[in-house]
């Protein structure tokens, strides 16, 4: 099986008579193409399902940087907003977040109390919703003052916080997808059950070096083959 760039398909129609674009032009284009051009990358058993799985694991890196490129910037308007909560809070938990789409100065804390606050995060299905109230009530008591910029800040607040819970929720999307790709594999789950391959746990990071043995047989920690492109690929940092 070769792969024919679209662009080498696009270029390429343009020089046969007849309509536009149909998918019976189409096929003889990429028929002739295939037979024509010797340059062509040769796609071998299994190719596929490891491009797809780098496709998707790269799609995940962008993801993280993303959700932490987010994170940072709710710390700092949080910062100079509510800097007591900012300093209780994690904000790399759903909780928090969850909190924070609706609460953000410390007044508005206060004139909920703990008994509505807990119950708007349990409503919500917030893990530790008790204790996250509680931190976020004391959190607004040891602050009086109200900063400048507040209402623009709280707004921002909110919209961030919901942008982190929104990338949180594509993260584990993707991960679903590629834990399906990786164990449909033959032999996913023989060879991460062998002696120091390490537990499924291990996550959807430790699992493209694990496909392309599967898929290439290479032995394990050697680099992925290029697959469907010949662009060099410069890994994300972090």
């Amino acid at each position: 099986m070769l792969f024919v760039p679209g662009l080498t398909v696009d270029r390429a129609r343009d020089t046969y008579r007849g309509e536009s674009k149909t998918d019976a032009r189409d096929a003889r284009v990429i028929a002739d193409q295939a037979r024509i051009r010797s340059e062509l990358s040769e796609l071998r058993a299994g190719e596929q399902e490891l491009a797809e799985l780098q496709l998707l694991l790269a799609r995940r890196r962008d993801l993280i940087i993303d959700q932490g490129r987010t994170i940072t910037r709710l710390r700092e308007v949080l910062l100079s907003l509510f800097p007591a909560l900012e300093r209780a809070l994690d904000l790399n938990s759903k909780g928090p977040l969850i909190l924070l789409t609706h609460y953000q100065t410390p007044a508005r804390l206060r004139r909920a109390g703990h008994e509505r606050v807990g119950s708007y995060l349990r409503s919500r299905s917030v893990k530790g919703s008790a204790s996250v109230a509680h931190k976020a009530l004391a959190a607004a008591r040891s602050q009086s003052v109200s900063l400048p910029a507040q209402e623009v800040a709280s707004r921002i607040v909110a919209e961030l916080a919901a942008e982190v819970l929104s990338l949180k929720e594509r993260i584990e999307s993707i991960d679903e997808e590629i834990g399906q790709r990786f164990f449909a594999l033959p032999g996913a789950r023989v060879l991460i059950s062998l002696p120091g391959m390490g537990p499924i746990s291990s996550g959807p990071s430790s699992w493209s070096a694990l496909a392309t043995s599967l898929l290439s047989r290479a032995p394990i920690g050697s680099p992925p083959p290029r697959v469907l492109s010949r662009r060099p690929v410069t890994p994300a940092r972090g």
